[in-house]
């Protein structure tokens, strides 16, 4: 199985007081463990080189670059059928008005590709309708809620 990985859980890997840290830990393990085919997308870097750099500085954003050049990670680069498709979900949904531009390119590289799972903590990729793959221990606290 494929699994995408979005900007959100690159985050909550590298950032210990993400309040998604632990879990997105868990999971990075199970994936790696199951030797799951991870992908994900030039523009999902893109935005992601860019929340490191701002949030938690140069060094975190250039070690992330430098740890992604080797290649761990399949990269699915976005070329234009992508991009209008992307742009055509967009414009569809008008809610929630929050709703990126990326995480619409994700949906439709996803799409494209036949990925049916997200590593992602984005509640947008559920909207788009995008399965997530989720912990034991994050569907245990949703059950006892």
């Amino acid at each position: 199985m494929s699994v995408f990985i979005d900007a959100s859980a690159f985050y909550a890997l590298l950032n210990k007081n993400d309040n998604f840290h632990n879990e997105a830990i868990i999971i990075s393990s199970i994936l790696s463990k199951n030797n799951e085919h991870l992908i994900t997308s030039n523009y999902t870097l893109a935005e992601t080189y860019t929340v490191l750099r701002s949030k938690m500085g140069y060094d975190i954003a250039s070690k992330f670059a430098n740890e992604i050049k080797k290649n761990l990670i399949e990269i699915i680069w976005v070329d234009e059928i992508i991009h209008n498709r992307g742009l055509e979900v967009f414009l569809e949904k008008k809610e929630p008005e929050d709703l990126s531009f990326f995480d619409c390119i994700d949906f439709a590289l996803m799409e494209s590709a036949g990925i049916e799972k997200a590593f992602s903590f984005d509640r947008h990729f559920k909207i788009l309708g995008i399965t997530l793959v989720e912990s034991q221990i994050h569907l245990n606290s949703k059950t006892s809620n």
